[in-house]
């Protein structure tokens, strides 16, 4: 049985052995009913307004993966353009010139296969759609972009725990002249 927010408790009270709680401490108290039994999970700290403020916060672009990506390939050397809407999916990192795309995914909003992108297990039925339409969305984008002759990457949030590990694989796909436009130099 799941009971509302208003009603679910912060803590178990601590009992007597006569069932009665012994501690007055408002850290102890219900939020409504007295006698709700505990549930035994976690449960949200925020009221639903500051959770709704948090989740209206989380930004679509300039992100702190993003934002790292970039630092690192502008320290390597590279320039670029920034969310091209011109593009199928918008890419978070375009390189006109090589015809390449990165994207900088968070690991919970687009269901990646990794701790930090575990689905959540409150609200399922909302988070559940949400994410798959996100995937779905991103393979549609990474499609579109290839179909116009791009190539396409997707860095996950996760990887920026081994910067040389990631920063290896984008120098790999900037480096690989297969769509570059040195492509005529490599090719003589």
């Amino acid at each position: 049985m799941r009971l509302p927010h208003s009603f679910q408790l912060r803590k178990p009270p601590p009992r007597a052995p006569g069932g009665q709680p012994i501690s007055s401490d408002p850290n102890w108290e219900l939020f409504g009913l007295e006698e709700t039994p505990y549930i035994g999970r976690m449960v949200d700290t925020r009221t639903p307004e500051q959770r709704r403020r948090i989740m209206q916060s989380v930004k679509t672009k300039d992100t702190v993966p993003e934002q790292a990506v970039r630092k690192a390939l502008f320290a390597a050397g590279y320039r670029f353009r920034l969310h091209r809407r011109d593009l199928p999916g918008s890419p978070d990192i375009v390189f006109p010139g090589r015809k390449k795309a990165i994207f900088v995914h968070g690991c919970f909003w687009h269901g990646h296969d990794c701790p930090k992108g575990r689905g959540s297990k409150s609200r399922t039925d909302y988070w559940g759609p949400k994410v798959e339409a996100n995937k779905a969305r991103d393979t549609r984008s990474i499609a579109e972009l290839e179909s116009l002759g791009w190539k396409p990457l997707t860095v996950w949030q996760c990887e920026l725990k081994a910067p040389d590990a990631l920063m290896t694989r984008l120098l790999t796909f900037l480096n690989d002249p297969e769509i570059s436009i040195d492509k005529g130099l490599v090719d003589r």
